[in-house]
């Protein structure tokens, strides 16, 4: 006799919804110095940190801080991480404010900008009749003094006002010195920043990141080429996407600059270039703020457009809706003239000269560079195209494929979401030369080819927009057929083995239209 009858047996188990088939947002890692009253512990990655943190884990002014807050600027809504550096017993850059005359004969103003052009390095010099050059001195030493966030502390000697680099090490020497406004009585001279020595040693800094996906910002200075050799070698990455790339940039003339990027060949570098600036009253560069700075606004205006849901309106050119709205369909739209918040448009004869088919501008992008600059009005700064210094296949021969940025990634965006397809759909998958069973469904290879029709039709939607979908022209044929045409399986039922070949047609972008216009007088 039973104890209770339970009839019918009944057995309910839930199972999980179908994973998410999506690319995942991107990362970047910040490398740079912090200052000594900074709480984070140099060499450790400090993960996902909160916006308006970077004064209190790296300290304000520090190089680090400035870096993430000037990505931030654009972009607070993607996951920043940080490796912290100390400057070890490097020497600190030191730039000069001049101050001469006997006294003012005018009330004035003086407006002095150590670091970036913006109104986080900009100290209000007042000053007023009678005043001498070591009172004008002790009021730009007291304003700068006053700015907790800039990079650079003051320290007047009658009148001469020595500006040091809170950070030790060459990348001080390219803070920008900027003086604006004139005075009767009173005159000023500016001596560039100089004399960094000695940047921290970065040594298989890269083995900290070696298990996480990410991009990289980090000073040209401190030397790139592990760096690089790190992201290459997780380009094309078994059972992992790995890729990334490194934001840097370097001011220098052209043919130095030229130079330098004919000895790089990478998909995962992108090189900012700038143009020194040596005037009375400006030192630096062209951009008026350092390059890392720079470099940071890049690469955050890149993840916010990849980043699903972000708004874009105030930033990008086009006017069509959905590309106003971040995703990884922005990959195909060229970063050519999107915005570059907050800064002030570059004067009148600072940049390099030219264009994208001439002159200083097309040496430097023939060499790899990516540049920004003005817009037509000479009222906003806006990327050009973004270059990575990829330029040879393996056997030195020019290759197109990585050159744009946007190709690296329309490409590496596509094999992710069919990666991701793979794992799910063949995570735990029998193999047959056969027919697949409808209750027990196994792998074969018509399976899989429709499996990757699958793909190919998302990343060919409205969607994902990465890649090419329609009729060809006049042959009538459609991108799809020809996919269906160059898709190959074999399967090996010995060794459990899915051999798959593929082609990824992807969206490139509008570069160059060629339009002669003929002039005609007779239309009869």
């Amino acid at each position: 006799m039973a104890d209770k009858v339970q009839f019918p047996f009944i057995n309910a188990p839930l199972i999980p919804a179908e994973p998410v088939r999506a690319v995942k947002p991107k990362v970047t890692t910040f490398i740079g110095q912090k200052l000594a009253g900074g709480s984070a512990t140099a060499l450790e990655v400090i993960e996902d940190i909160d916006a308006n943190a970077e004064d209190a884990l790296f300290g304000a002014g520090s190089m680090l801080a400035e870096m993430i807050r000037n990505y931030r600027k654009t972009n607070n809504v993607s996951q920043v991480n940080a490796i912290a550096l100390e400057d070890g017993a490097g020497t600190s850059s030191e730039g000069i404010v001049t101050f001469t005359g006997t006294n003012a004969t005018e009330n004035g103003t003086f407006t002095v900008y150590a670091g970036d052009k913006d109104s986080e390095h900009k100290a209000i010099v007042p000053v007023v009749i009678d005043d001498t050059p070591t009172l004008v001195g002790d009021a730009l030493e007291a304003a700068i003094t006053a700015l907790t966030r800039t990079p650079v502390t003051a320290v007047n000697a009658v009148g001469v006002v020595t500006l040091t680099a809170k950070n030790k090490g060459t990348v001080g020497d390219g803070i920008n010195l900027i003086v604006e406004g004139s005075v009767a009585g009173i005159s000023v001279a500016l001596t560039a920043f100089t004399g960094g020595a000695t940047d921290p040693v970065i040594t298989n800094i890269e083995d900290l990141m070696d298990e996480y996906r990410t991009d990289v910002v980090m000073p040209h200075e401190y030397g790139i080429g592990d760096m690089v050799d790190f992201l290459d070698s997780r380009f094309n990455f078994a059972n992992n996407i790995l890729d990334g790339v490194l934001f840097t940039g370097i001011v220098d003339t052209k043919s130095n600059l030229v130079v330098v990027g004919d000895a790089e060949n990478s998909q995962s570098l992108l090189i900012q270039g700038d143009k020194p600036v040596a005037k009375t009253f400006k030192t630096g560069n062209a951009l008026g703020a350092q390059i890392q700075n720079r470099v940071a606004m890049i690469a955050g205006t890149r993840a916010l457009r990849l980043n699903d849901n972000s708004s874009l309106a105030s930033i990008m050119t086009t006017r069509t809706p959905a590309d106003n709205i971040g995703g990884v369909h922005t990959a195909t739209l060229p970063y050519a003239n999107t915005l570059v918040v907050t800064l002030d448009p570059i004067p009148l004869g600072e940049g390099f000269k030219g264009d994208s088919q001439s002159g200083e501008v097309k040496d430097l992008m023939d060499a790899g560079f990516s540049l920004m600059g003005n817009n037509e009005s000479r009222n906003a700064i806006i990327l050009g195209e973004l270059l990575t210094m990829y330029k040879t296949n393996i056997q030195g021969l020019t290759d197109l494929t990585y050159k744009f940025l946007n190709y690296v990634d329309t490409s590496t965006a596509s094999r992710e979401f069919i990666f991701l397809g793979l794992k799910i759909d063949y995570g735990q998958a029998r193999l047959t030369d056969g027919q697949s069973l409808s209750e027990h469904p196994s792998a074969s290879e018509n399976g899989v080819k429709a499996d990757m029709m699958k793909y190919y039709q998302s990343l060919s939607s409205e969607e994902f927009v990465l890649l090419r979908s329609g009729v060809l022209g006049s042959t009538g044929s459609t991108v799809a057929e020809k996919y269906n045409d160059a898709l190959v399986v074999n399967i090996d039922l010995l060794t459990g083995t899915i051999d798959i070949q593929a082609i990824l047609p992807i969206y490139t972008q509008t570069r160059i239209i060629n339009a002669p216009l003929a002039i005609t007088f007779n239309l009869n």
